[in-house]
């Protein structure tokens, strides 16, 4: 179930978000991200996946989130795309 699952689900969310990076818009080596692996109980949110739990980002995007620890950008909604996006430009 887990991989043949996981292929659709990620191909249906890339068409609803138009195959772009969430932060570039770049449509190029896009990866599906996972805002969060549990829910508010603790529960494991695997293949139970909600569209606002998951973000598309290019590989370079997702590097720097991941480099500079920046995930929480991604969970709350704390900073505007757009800002995130110049932040990561200033970062390199």
């Amino acid at each position: 179930m887990g991989l043949n699952y996981w292929k659709q689900r990620r191909k249906e969310f890339r068409k609803n978000t138009h195959n772009r990076c969430f932060i570039c818009r770049d449509n190029r080596n896009l990866d599906t991200h996972h805002k969060r692996y549990k829910n508010k109980k603790g529960e494991s949110i695997l293949f139970n996946e909600r569209h606002q739990d998951l973000r598309l980002l290019c590989r370079t995007c997702h590097f720097k989130i991941h480099k500079y620890n920046l995930k929480e950008y991604l969970t709350n909604n704390i900073i505007k795309r757009r800002e995130l996006r110049d932040f990561l430009k200033k970062l390199g």
